[in-house]
């Protein structure tokens, strides 16, 4: 499946480059003893920045997806819809990893705990946003996974009966 291979590599180049940007901010800010004086105004701005970017793009990115993806089973042709599925999936997964990773870097450069935390939402985050073979499939078939529903609904409910006579 293109679409999952696709969706699957950019989460994981996402994860990647947050380890690489943890290695690096550990050493700026350890190792070399660069950082940001938490008390100075740029340090304030940026804390704050980061902190509006985070928690307003993780609703974002997810609404954006589920309201694309929504309307995705009007679009007749299979290719077109892969192909907004994936633009849409690239978007929310570089949308919640951006603030992930700059969450990561500006802890270890201002120091503020309450960074690490706002990275632990983001991660959290992301993992939601992680591709699923199934979710794909229902996302991008929503008819065909409702005539399969109904039809495993009628088998249990003939199963059911057969065993209650």
């Amino acid at each position: 499946m293109q679409v999952k291979t696709i969706l699957t590599l950019a989460y994981y180049i996402i994860m990647i480059i947050t380890l690489i940007v943890g290695m690096i901010g550990y050493n700026l800010a350890i190792i070399q003893g660069v950082n940001i004086n938490p008390d100075t105004p740029a340090a304030t701005t940026t804390y704050s920045i980061i902190i509006i970017y985070v928690l307003a793009s993780i609703p974002f990115a997810l609404w954006l997806f589920h309201s694309k993806v929504k309307n995705i089973s009007k679009i007749p042709n299979n290719g077109e819809r892969e192909r907004i599925y994936i633009r849409f999936g690239l978007i929310r997964i570089i949308l919640v990893g951006l603030g992930l990773i700059i969450s990561i870097l500006a802890y270890f450069l201002i120091r503020q705990s309450s960074l690490i935390w706002l990275a632990g939402i983001a991660a959290i985050a992301l993992l939601f946003c992680r591709p699923n073979a199934n979710t794909i499939d229902v996302d991008l078939n929503p008819e065909d996974n409702e005539e399969s529903n109904k039809i495993r609904s009628e088998q249990h409910t003939s199963e059911l009966q057969s065993h209650s006579e």
